[in-house]
């Protein structure tokens, strides 16, 4: 009877410690989505009492405030969250984030991610200046996302935040939204020291295509305005993106009751079929693309170090990258820079491939026909060379010599030079 009895505890302790990693790895992550902490009664906005009441409901009910970069290293790393937490975002980046908000964060001890939209900072009178911006993401309590550069509003040309108008050519429409993407990166890195990760679609309107880019473009989160109660896992990356948010302003109802009226809705028929039609983003790292581009004759070339004495920041590297930043310059495929790393497993850029084929054929670019602004740093004539014979076809004449290589784009250049 004893035998049986210690047999029950040990397989009810098992059981136990199974359920507990199974549920360890799958939490429910509600997402409240405000915008403006003021008193005029706005449709986007809230009193600083009832935000007051929300947070302390909340903390009631045991809910933990936690910011979007703990939500990525529970998905990514397997760092644990709290059982019931919860995100507070506010969007488009308003003085009283920082005037009202923010203290009130300290004194209730929660936290919060802005989205700002980085044209308004500093410009708006409504706006946020960027020192302040800058110390809200330097607190403890305060985080920054992107909300675009100046895609928020409903544009003179019809435009609806970052959606592609109607009949637009995508390459158009593509290096719209990456310039306004590009430039948002440029002014919060230049004068906030902020590189966001996170990223909320201006008006809730997203798309697959735009989906795309922002996940070309480095960004692990985005956000919708789509209401419902997230579900997230370790290990699946794709739960961050597209999210549900619960939208809070106005609202009479408690933040607790708001999650218990949407906790049924786990995503939406927009955010599936959006997410099924998202492009791959696997890159190409530099040592695959060598080898695409070299095979045997660049696996098995030696190393001699002495052509890399002159490149002062391969100290920073291991063995294993200086052997093979070595055998590319022994071979005359790439020409080197000095303040180019080349790590085997970092990812190739359209101007380092560019250089690639010109060495792979040996073009160097003299008879280029194309001019492209921003080529200089690398070698005006390989990418113009390679714009000529269609390798790097649907850039349009400024393809950023640093933007990354998607796979999809070495196979059809090596298709074309069979």
């Amino acid at each position: 009877m004893k035998r049986i009895i210690v047999i029950m505890i040990i397989t009810a302790i098992i059981m136990s410690f199974c359920c507990y990693n199974i549920c360890a790895d799958e939490i429910e992550l509600p997402i409240l989505m405000y915008h403006s902490v003021d008193s005029t009664g706005g449709m986007y906005s809230v009193t600083a009492e009832k935000l007051e009441r929300d947070i302390k409901g909340l903390k009631k009910a045991g809910y933990t405030t936690v910011s979007f970069d703990d939500v990525i290293r529970y998905v990514e790393k397997g760092e644990k969250l709290p059982e019931k937490s919860v995100v507070i975002t506010f969007d488009d980046g308003y003085d009283n984030n920082y005037i009202t908000l923010l203290p009130l964060a300290e004194k209730l001890d929660f936290k919060f991610e802005v989205f700002a939209v980085a044209g308004f900072v500093g410009v708006s009178p409504y706006a946020m200046k960027w020192n302040q911006l800058k110390e809200l993401d330097a607190s403890y309590q305060g985080a920054v996302g992107c909300h675009t550069y100046n895609l928020h509003s409903y544009n003179a040309d019809g435009r609806v935040g970052v959606l592609r108008l109607e009949g637009e050519d995508i390459r158009a429409w593509e290096q719209t939204f990456r310039d306004d993407l590009s430039l948002a990166k440029y002014f919060f890195m230049e004068n906030a020291n902020i590189n966001p990760v996170s990223f909320a679609y201006p008006n809730g309107q997203f798309s697959s295509e735009a989906e795309s880019v922002l996940r070309e473009e480095g960004y692990k989160v985005t956000l919708t305005t789509e209401a419902g109660v997230n579900v997230i896992n370790t290990g699946d990356r794709e739960d961050l993106y597209l999210m549900l948010r619960i939208p809070m302003d106005g609202q009479a109802y408690s933040a607790v009751d708001m999650i218990k009226s949407c906790r049924k809705i786990k995503s939406s028929e927009k955010n599936l079929n959006c997410k099924k039609n998202v492009k791959p983003h696997e890159y190409v790292s530099r040592k695959k693309a060598l080898e695409r581009l070299y095979g045997e004759r660049f696996k098995n070339v030696k190393a001699n170090y002495y052509y890399i004495n002159p490149y002062f920041d391969m100290k920073y590297t291991n063995e294993k990258a200086r052997d093979l930043f070595a055998k590319c310059v022994e071979n005359n495929i790439i020409s080197g820079y000095p303040n180019w790393t080349m790590k085997p497993n970092h990812y190739i850029t359209r101007g380092e491939f560019a250089l690639l084929l010109a060495r792979r054929t040996g073009y160097d670019g003299r008879r280029a026909v194309y001019k492209f602004k921003d080529a200089e740093y690398w070698n005006e004539g390989a990418l113009s060379w390679c714009r000529e014979k269609g390798y790097m076809i649907g850039y349009g004449e400024e393809f950023g010599v640093n933007d990354f290589l998607k796979s999809e784009h070495i196979e059809l250049v090596m298709s074309r030079m069979r």
